[in-house]
């Protein structure tokens, strides 16, 4: 079956991505779309900002144990900025078919990829055919200055503008301004070698093995998941003996048998914390200073990374996307006390 459903959100894009999604879930609902091959084709679309930089969709994964093939494809901002209900479905329906021809041909038949796209027509035909009363509009950002970067950050959680400038390292940046801001921007700077993490099971033990950069130092760090393991500090003076040590490094870990675990592998560990309402903007607060705690603590414990967080109707939440549930649990849980949390609830999102 095909199964329309995100994993990746944005939160200046979230509201507009999710009121067409909803629309092409509803229309493919009783859609008959049974594969030999697969038992469930999952289609994640993705809308990011142009000023949050190139969003690669990456290559689909399959997961055997449950049959489900994984599969992601990028929106195109631009056609959604003006709150357009044609523009969007004809977009969102471009993607699809964007992510359903790069599925892998020993996966999908090539009659079934075209069922499958003529589905998809079917689909933007209906949509676009039933706009809602109200569009969901795209939400500006923030860009943040600092003496020590040229390129600015881009902050999510803004509120409306009442005008432009904010302060002397901020501006508030309106969807329909942002291919001007982004083509003003200075060029990014050659990329750092690409990071990378294997993993490998020995009986109930996961080891990891990975390495990443950082202003001109590459760190190599491996270990049991769930311990901080030991870590090797590489110095390299050019972009191409970077990759080159990333690459002894990623040779010598496939030879000791370690691989990649796919994104289908991962899962979600979602920690809630209770708030009032829809909450306020300390609540906010709070909850980045604890996404990056957490990022960084999964992240030494050789337990994956955190994946975002939302607010509102009573609860926070931050996301976890980890490679062993169970650890990652016991890792968090451990850390609770020393944030002198007691009222968290921790469990998997399937």
């Amino acid at each position: 079956m095909l199964d329309i459903r995100n994993f990746t959100y944005f939160p200046d894009t979230r509201d507009a991505l999710d009121q067409v999604e909803q629309a092409f879930g509803d229309a493919s609902a009783n859609a008959p779309t049974r594969l030999s091959r697969i038992g469930n084709l999952v289609v994640s679309i993705r809308l990011s900002n142009p000023l949050a930089g190139d969003q690669h969709p990456g290559r689909g994964s399959y997961d055997k144990p449950t049959g489900t093939y994984y599969i992601a494809a990028n929106a195109d901002y631009d056609r959604w900025v003006v709150p357009d209900w044609h523009h969007r479905t004809q977009s969102y329906a471009a993607a699809m078919k964007d992510a359903i021809g790069r599925v892998a041909k020993t996966r999908l038949p090539e009659a079934e990829r075209t069922a499958i796209l003529g589905l998809i027509d079917h689909l933007e035909e209906t949509v676009s055919g039933s706009p809602p009363d109200n569009l969901k509009p795209l939400k500006p950002v923030k860009l943040m200055y600092s003496e020590d970067s040229l390129r600015p950050a881009i902050a999510f959680d803004v509120e409306p503008p009442i005008g432009l400038a904010v302060s002397t390292d901020a501006i508030l940046v309106l969807p329909q301004n942002v291919a001007a801001v982004a083509a003003s921007l200075p060029k990014r700077e050659p990329e750092s070698p690409r990071p990378f993490k294997l993993y490998r099971r020995d009986g109930e033990a996961l080891h990891y093995q990975e390495a990443w950069a950082h202003d001109g130092e590459l760190t190599e760090h491996w270990g049991v998941c769930g311990h901080e393991g030991d870590s090797l500090l590489h110095h390299y003076d050019s972009l191409t003996a970077g990759n080159k040590i990333v690459e002894a490094i990623k040779r010598r870990a496939r030879q000791a048998g370690f691989s990649s675990l796919p994104r289908s592998r991962h899962r979600q560990l979602v920690i809630e914390l209770p708030i009032d309402g829809f909450g306020a903007e300390d609540d906010i607060d709070v909850r980045h200073k604890l996404q990056t705690y957490f990022d960084n603590c999964l992240g030494w414990l050789g337990l994956g990374h955190v994946d975002g967080g939302s607010t509102g109707s009573g609860s926070m939440e931050i996301f976890c996307i980890v490679p062993d549930v169970a650890t990652a649990r016991i890792a968090v849980l451990a850390e609770l006390p020393k944030l002198k949390i007691d009222n968290a609830r921790l469990y998997e999102m399937k």
